[in-house]
């Protein structure tokens, strides 16, 4: 039993699934989205700081696989949402919803709830590596530090002065804000 976990785990180190956060889109299709690619088994995608997405979605996945995708609520992989298997498919989704993040794992014969935290955490949480807009650019997240992600990204809490909702770039994604309101320092990512 732990010999066939150990191969599958070595088999998913070479390859590994994308996992999508799709903004507006309950389906896991076109619309503005976030990927991560070649995230392993039980890491934690997307890394948002609240539920943002309306579906999460995996693709890449190998037929001779059979993968349990889990799309969370509450931050990043906190709470267990909505599961699905693939039974030789090869994309899937959770959608209709709002969702944190994503992570997948094996099916197993042994029972589990599925959550990181019934684990005792996820291996890791990883940021989404790629951003596209529907009607614009592509920006390539892999350079960006921890501060420049959470601008483009993360949106921990709506800012008021004097019952005022102050926008800026802060967390232009979770914002709802579209390719235009990117600022020019992030045109050395834009890929399109």
């Amino acid at each position: 039993m732990y010999a066939t976990h150990i191969l599958l785990s070595l088999v998913a180190t070479v390859s590994a699934i994308d996992v999508y956060g799709y903004r507006s889109n309950e389906k896991c299709s076109g619309n503005d989205y976030i990927v991560c690619r070649n995230v392993n088994p039980d890491v934690c995608c997307i890394r948002a700081s609240g539920d943002v997405f309306k579906s999460i979605g995996f693709r890449a996945i190998p037929t001779n696989w059979n993968i349990v995708g889990r799309a969370h609520s509450g931050g990043d992989c906190k709470n267990l949402k909505y599961v699905t298997q693939s039974n030789g498919a090869e994309n899937i989704c959770c959608g209709g919803s709002n969702y944190s993040g994503g992570n997948y794992g094996f099916v197993t014969k042994k029972r589990s709830d599925g959550t990181c935290a019934a684990a005792g955490g996820c291996a890791s949480v990883v940021r989404g590596d790629l951003m596209v807009f529907e009607n614009g650019p592509k920006f390539d997240m892999t350079g960006l530090d921890d501060a420049l992600y959470t601008e483009l990204v993360i949106y921990p809490f709506p800012l008021y002065f004097t019952n005022i909702l102050v926008t800026n770039s802060v967390s232009i994604w979770e914002n709802g804000g579209s390719a235009d309101e990117i600022p020019s320092k992030f045109d050395a990512y834009k890929l399109e």
